[in-house]
Protein backbone atom coordinates (compact mmCIF):
# COMPACT_ATOMS: atom_id res chain seq x y z
CA UNK A 1 0.00 0.00 0.00
CA UNK A 2 1.50 3.13 -0.99
CA UNK A 3 0.70 6.65 -1.73
CA UNK A 4 -0.27 6.08 -4.92
CA UNK A 5 -2.70 3.22 -3.79
CA UNK A 6 -4.46 5.67 -1.88
CA UNK A 7 -7.91 7.18 -3.41
CA UNK A 8 -7.45 10.81 -4.17
CA UNK A 9 -11.02 11.73 -4.31
CA UNK A 10 -10.68 12.39 -1.09
CA UNK A 11 -8.04 15.14 -0.82
CA UNK A 12 -5.34 13.87 1.42
CA UNK A 13 -7.72 12.49 3.32
CA UNK A 14 -6.90 10.41 6.85
CA UNK A 15 -4.63 8.50 6.00
CA UNK A 16 -2.37 11.08 4.28
CA UNK A 17 -3.06 13.39 7.58
CA UNK A 18 -1.79 10.14 9.28
CA UNK A 19 1.19 9.48 7.23
CA UNK A 20 2.48 13.58 7.29
CA UNK A 21 2.37 13.54 11.31
CA UNK A 22 4.04 10.02 11.44
CA UNK A 23 6.72 11.58 9.05
CA UNK A 24 6.68 15.10 11.10
CA UNK A 25 7.00 13.14 14.44
CA UNK A 26 10.03 10.94 13.16
CA UNK A 27 11.81 13.98 11.71
CA UNK A 28 11.46 15.87 14.55
CA UNK A 29 12.28 13.04 16.96
CA UNK A 30 15.96 12.76 14.59
CA UNK A 31 16.08 16.88 14.29
CA UNK A 32 16.38 17.15 18.02
CA UNK A 33 19.79 15.05 17.42
CA UNK A 34 21.65 17.38 15.09
CA UNK A 35 23.98 19.83 16.09
CA UNK A 36 22.52 23.12 15.09
CA UNK A 37 19.01 22.16 16.60
CA UNK A 38 20.98 21.35 20.15
CA UNK A 39 23.37 24.64 19.82
CA UNK A 40 19.51 26.05 19.51
CA UNK A 41 17.46 24.89 22.30
CA UNK A 42 20.71 25.05 24.63
CA UNK A 43 20.29 29.38 23.84
CA UNK A 44 16.72 28.89 24.20
CA UNK A 45 16.96 27.41 27.34
CA UNK A 46 19.52 29.29 28.10
CA UNK A 47 17.32 32.63 27.93
CA UNK A 48 14.94 30.94 30.55
CA UNK A 49 17.44 29.83 32.66
CA UNK A 50 17.88 33.27 33.75
CA UNK A 51 20.15 32.10 37.21
CA UNK A 52 21.90 29.71 35.20
CA UNK A 53 21.28 26.68 37.80
CA UNK A 54 20.56 24.16 35.12
CA UNK A 55 16.40 24.46 35.29
CA UNK A 56 13.86 26.50 34.20
CA UNK A 57 12.47 27.55 37.62
CA UNK A 58 8.38 28.69 37.71
CA UNK A 59 9.25 32.31 37.91
CA UNK A 60 11.85 32.14 35.43
CA UNK A 61 9.26 30.86 33.01
CA UNK A 62 6.50 33.44 34.49
CA UNK A 63 8.70 36.65 34.09
CA UNK A 64 10.38 35.41 30.91
CA UNK A 65 7.06 34.73 29.56
CA UNK A 66 5.74 37.50 30.81
CA UNK A 67 8.95 39.66 28.98
CA UNK A 68 7.69 38.08 25.66
CA UNK A 69 4.26 38.51 26.03
CA UNK A 70 2.99 40.79 28.39
CA UNK A 71 -0.74 39.86 28.13
CA UNK A 72 0.24 35.96 29.13
CA UNK A 73 -2.11 34.92 32.01
CA UNK A 74 -1.09 33.24 35.36
CA UNK A 75 -3.14 30.29 34.12
CA UNK A 76 -1.25 29.77 30.90
CA UNK A 77 1.75 30.18 32.22
CA UNK A 78 0.84 27.71 34.87
CA UNK A 79 -0.13 25.01 32.11
CA UNK A 80 2.92 25.67 30.65
CA UNK A 81 4.82 24.68 33.44
CA UNK A 82 2.58 21.76 34.18
CA UNK A 83 3.16 20.51 30.53
CA UNK A 84 6.42 21.10 30.24
CA UNK A 85 7.44 19.56 33.70
CA UNK A 86 6.77 15.78 33.25
CA UNK A 87 8.22 14.32 36.35
CA UNK A 88 6.79 16.86 38.34
CA UNK A 89 9.82 18.48 40.89
CA UNK A 90 8.55 21.98 39.89
CA UNK A 91 11.10 23.15 37.31
CA UNK A 92 11.82 22.30 33.77
CA UNK A 93 14.78 20.10 32.84
CA UNK A 94 16.54 20.83 29.51
CA UNK A 95 15.09 17.40 28.48
CA UNK A 96 11.70 18.09 29.09
CA UNK A 97 12.62 21.86 27.34
CA UNK A 98 13.33 20.26 24.29
CA UNK A 99 10.20 17.70 24.91
CA UNK A 100 7.86 20.32 25.65
CA UNK A 101 9.25 22.17 22.58
CA UNK A 102 8.80 19.01 20.13
CA UNK A 103 5.21 18.48 21.25
CA UNK A 104 4.65 22.31 20.60
CA UNK A 105 5.91 21.71 16.91
CA UNK A 106 4.30 18.35 16.39
CA UNK A 107 0.69 19.63 17.32
CA UNK A 108 1.20 22.38 15.10
CA UNK A 109 1.95 20.39 12.05
CA UNK A 110 -0.88 18.18 13.06
CA UNK A 111 -3.20 21.46 13.26
CA UNK A 112 -1.71 22.46 9.92
CA UNK A 113 -2.39 18.95 8.13
CA UNK A 114 -6.37 18.95 9.73
CA UNK A 115 -7.05 23.11 7.81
Amino acid sequence: DGIRDQPRSRGLGDVYKRQAEDFAEAYGRRYLLEAPFRESMACAFAFFDVDGDGAIQPGELRDTLKRIRPGISDATVDDILERADSDHNGEISPDEFGAALLRAYSASLRRCNRS
